[in-house]
């Protein structure tokens, strides 16, 4: 899947191509740089808009957009859902690989979701996500660094497993000591 540079905004996104087993990895300028700027995360949101108006067009390739929070009905708070009942009920026999997933990150089964932070159940999202779907996108933001590299690790075996995956960080954490040979780093700055 190739796709063209474009503006959103004052934001540039640069010209890129999703393949099976790579990862674009978006560095997002998220400090304005003048008052009359908006914040990077505006940006990220509008994109997702944009993924999402693309997948509404049906044709025929879709990039799964992994919430940064569960959605929960008002009865999951009445009744709270525990995470193993919660994957049971929608992934069935998948569910046993989910879980193993997220034993990596000390998410147990037994958790109750509603009572799970906001990192970890962006973290459930993503590995449900991936597990599910093979070209997937989602955001960095709000995870420590230690929770990110066991994410990444996560990831590099996701890819070698031929998915394809969009993500979004803050480009002032950005390493220049991670580039690896299937995720590309590409920057996201006002134009």
């Amino acid at each position: 899947m190739k796709y063209p540079s474009f503006n959103v905004k004052e934001f540039l996104i640069p010209e890129f191509t999703l393949d099976s087993g790579k990862m674009i990895r978006f560095w997002v300028q998220i400090v304005p740089e003048k008052e009359n700027q908006t914040d990077g995360y505006w940006g990220v949101k509008k994109i997702f808009e944009i993924i999402e108006n693309y997948n509404s067009q049906n044709l025929g390739v879709k990039i799964h957009l992994c919430p940064g929070k569960l959605k929960m009905s008002l009865f999951d708070f009445i009744k709270p859902i525990k995470v193993g009942q919660y994957l049971d009920k929608l992934y069935g026999q998948k569910s046993i690989k989910i879980k193993n997933d997220l034993k990596a990150f000390n998410i147990k089964p037994e958790y109750t979701l509603r009572k799970m932070g906001r990192a970890d159940q962006k973290l459930l999202s993503i590995i449900c996500g991936i597990g599910q779907n093979d070209r997937v996108a989602f955001d960095f933001y709000g995870f420590a660094p230690d929770t990110e590299v066991k994410l990444l690790k996560y990831l590099q075996r996701k890819l070698n497993e031929g998915k394809s995956l969009l993500s979004f960080d803050n480009m002032e954490y950005k390493d220049k000591t991670i580039d690896q040979m299937n995720i590309e780093n590409l920057i996201i700055k006002r134009a």
